[in-house]
């Protein structure tokens, strides 16, 4: 029967994978990956053999999911564009379930599309999911005869210790295909002499771009603002892509002497502790002593002294562990708690937990401060049990890496970005408890009480989405956790 209870458990878990957050930064992808690979070949064939090319140029979507569905309808509606490029920041803090719920709305896209990386999508472990969504951060495909150079431009995210951008790809798409192209298009997020390109090679980069055939312009995106520039006055003009929140794209239409550009403007439609039992039953002795045998006064003070040296220290031993199960805290956390208030309704915990590797490069560990209020406790004596109808709080939650920061590190101007440190996320959560009394002959593991329970939890990101974007229901932005506590003292 055991193996049974064990195996519903296993399944459980399997089947309701979907309904428990690990972590915003967990690189736990669900759904398709290698996106631009796959929509570059659909590209490339659709292409091949057209003379007159039309794509459009959309960009910083960050948490802005109906204008951005409504971006999508709008160029749906176009017959004429063959595909579509994303310059950038298609989140806003880097998170998983931001990737995921920018890829569902582009999904919807009638034609193939390739996203570029922007600077918030490097954030916590941002640049590992896209690279897993999407694919390398310097790519390039050939649309009817013409090349676009795909190039992370983002210096700043590497603190200008990268080869950022690589002038060493650049240089290999002179020749790649040599003979499937005649004319290049540059993609890129941040576009020289801005506050996320290495400016000082910004010289040398508009020497490597001019060697590419018959380079006819750039497109960028970043800035939020539409933008036509002639940067270094060498005839090459750089295209800004305005932020998804103001309403409009670029549509590009090239044909075999020129192009032409528009812009288009699209409609508002919506560990686990365990402290010996000994400890406490030598407190509960010297209080029989107390009460039963006379002593001098001076040894009572003294005696008093103790006690309450000792019941300063016995304060800080947990009075109960935890094993929990997801809600943003990692795979699996354990800790210790501690009990107090009148009716005990107040508890404080701290985990250790672990996010495993999954899609990303490494495991981490995690740490959780947790207060948790549960106003009521409903004893049912036939069955031995007590239901806890209520349990509410919140938790603070911080993940071990130097990918993640809890102040700006210095290569960002002051408040580059506010609100969004990626080293401590704050939780909210509510859920219900049951607990089981544990008979004293048959209390095996230092338990006198095991209680069962679940929590509904978000984080201050997702409710930062939703805030943002009506569109993003609550089931999007809640997940599921599970939790034994057993209860010691």
């Amino acid at each position: 029967m055991k193996y049974m209870y064990a195996l519903m458990l296993m399944l459980l878990f399997t089947s309701c994978e979907r309904w428990f957050d690990y972590h915003p930064y967990d690189v736990r992808i669900k759904g398709e990956t290698d996106i631009n690979a796959k929509n570059i070949k659909l590209i490339e064939e659709k292409c091949k053999d057209k003379s007159t090319l039309c794509f459009a140029v959309i960009s910083d979507s960050h948490g802005w999911y109906s204008e951005t569905k409504d971006a999508v309808a709008s160029i749906n509606a176009n017959p004429n564009i063959d595909f579509v490029i994303h310059g950038g920041d298609l989140t806003d803090c880097g998170t998983t379930k931001e990737f995921m719920w920018q890829r569902d709305v582009l999904f919807d896209l009638r034609v193939p599309y390739v996203a570029l990386i922007g600077n918030h999508d490097f954030l916590g472990t941002g640049d590992e999911t896209f690279s897993r969504m999407y694919g390398d951060l310097d790519f390039s495909f050939i649309a009817s005869r013409i090349k676009f150079v795909c190039l992370n431009t983002n210096a700043t995210e590497y603190d200008y210790l990268a080869a950022v951008p690589n002038f060493d790809y650049i240089e290999e798409q002179l020749t790649a295909n040599a003979d499937k192209f005649d004319r290049t298009i540059v993609c890129m997020h941040a576009r020289p002499y801005s506050d996320q390109f290495n400016n000082n090679v910004a010289k040398a980069f508009e020497h490597y771009i001019r060697l590419l055939p018959q380079m006819m312009f750039c497109i960028n995106g970043h800035d939020h603002r539409l933008q036509k520039d002639e940067l270094y006055n060498d005839g090459t003009v750089y295209y800004g892509a305005d932020c998804m929140a103001h309403r409009n794209y670029l549509i590009f239409t090239v044909t075999p002497d020129s192009y032409e550009y528009e812009v288009v403007y699209f409609s508002l439609i919506l560990l686990m502790f365990a402290q010996p039992v000994g400890v406490m039953a030598q407190t509960d002795s010297l209080e029989i002593q107390e009460s039963q045998i006379e002593k001098p006064r001076s040894v009572q003070r003294y005696e008093r002294r103790v006690r309450r040296y000792q019941k300063r220290w016995y304060a800080l031993m947990p009075t109960h562990s935890v094993i929990h199960y997801a809600g943003n805290m990692g795979l699996i956390s354990v800790g210790a708690g501690w009990d107090y208030g009148k009716h005990r309704q107040w508890e404080t915990q701290l985990f250790v937990g672990v996010l495993p590797k999954y899609d990303s490069n490494r495991t981490k560990i995690t740490m959780t401060l947790k207060e948790n209020y549960v106003p009521w406790h409903i004893p049912t004596k036939k069955w031995g049990w007590q239901i806890e109808p209520l349990s509410c709080g919140l938790y603070f939650n911080t993940v071990f890496g130097g990918e993640f920061w809890s102040r700006e590190p210095d290569r960002y101007p002051e408040d580059y970005y506010p609100l969004l440190k990626t080293k401590v996320r704050a939780n909210v959560f509510l859920g219900q408890r049951i607990t089981k009394a544990i008979p004293h002959n048959k209390r095996k593991f230092l338990a006198k009480s095991v209680t069962l329970y679940y929590e509904i939890s978000t984080c201050d990101l997702y409710i930062r989405a939703m805030v943002q974007d009506k569109t993003l229901k609550l089931s999007d932005i809640i997940g599921l956790s599970l939790g034994v506590k057993m209860q010691i003292f």
